[in-house]
């Protein structure tokens, strides 16, 4: 079965899940590909499964981990939580200026991302320095694990405050307050190509738990929109 959802930003639809059997999925008229990564796809032989219906492997993406303690984060800037999905999303196409054809989405799927009830608020928000907004950061209750687990749906600063630490110490404070409210472990997913990203969660003590390649194809499919998935 297939589940996903159209970006209207980047007229992507994007896999949420997919497993083996007859499939079925509307497609938007604006949807130009299908793309997602391999923990949403779970088919046997993953990748000769997607090359036949026209996917191909364009990117890798990888799970960081962490664990939490309140000795080794410190709240080293200030974070507020936003209630209005409206001041967040600008915020957001801010930070995401340079990178919106892959990783924007349009205002209704950033509030219902924004809005959604496993969103933790206390350690979730918009951080601040001299008063003035520099970046975003946004995390989850691990469906596993809601007291204890916590998941990074996304984090973007803006480009004029990027090189000067702000998003280590975003990230150490969000981790501050989730160790205080009794989180024991992070995860979050970005791209293996993101080296800041990358050298961020080094520098965080973040390592890598596991890798998984993100797929991408043109639509229509070769062979129509529906059909059974190959083993």
């Amino acid at each position: 079965m297939l589940a996903c959802r159209f970006n209207s930003a980047t007229t992507a639809l994007e896999i949420e899940s997919w497993t083996p059997g007859p499939w079925q999925v509307p497609i938007a008229p604006r949807a130009t590909r299908l793309e997602g990564s391999g923990w949403a796809i779970q088919v046997p032989n993953l990748v000769a499964a997607m090359a036949a219906i026209g996917l191909a492997q364009v990117e890798s993406c990888s799970l960081y981990g962490i664990d939490i303690s309140i000795a080794e984060q410190r709240p080293v800037c200030e974070m507020r939580w936003e209630p209005d999905p409206k001041v967040s999303y600008d915020l957001f196409k801010a930070t995401f200026t340079d990178r919106w054809t892959t990783e924007g989405c349009d205002f209704d799927s950033w509030k219902q991302l924004w809005t959604n009830n496993l969103i933790d608020q206390s350690v979730s928000g918009i951080g601040y320095h001299a008063g003035i907004a520099f970046g975003l950061i946004l995390a989850e209750r691990s469906a596993a694990d809601p007291q204890g687990g916590r998941f990074y749906r996304t984090f973007g600063i803006v480009p004029e405050a990027r090189g000067l630490g702000m998003g280590l110490r975003l990230y150490q404070s969000s981790l501050h307050r989730a160790g205080l409210a009794g989180a024991r472990h992070a995860q979050w997913v970005c791209f293996a190509s993101n080296q800041p990203i990358a050298k961020l969660m080094d520098r965080l003590g973040a390592r890598v738990i596991e890798s998984q390649p993100f797929f991408r194809g043109s639509l229509p499919f070769t062979g129509g929109s529906s059909g059974d998935i190959p083993g």
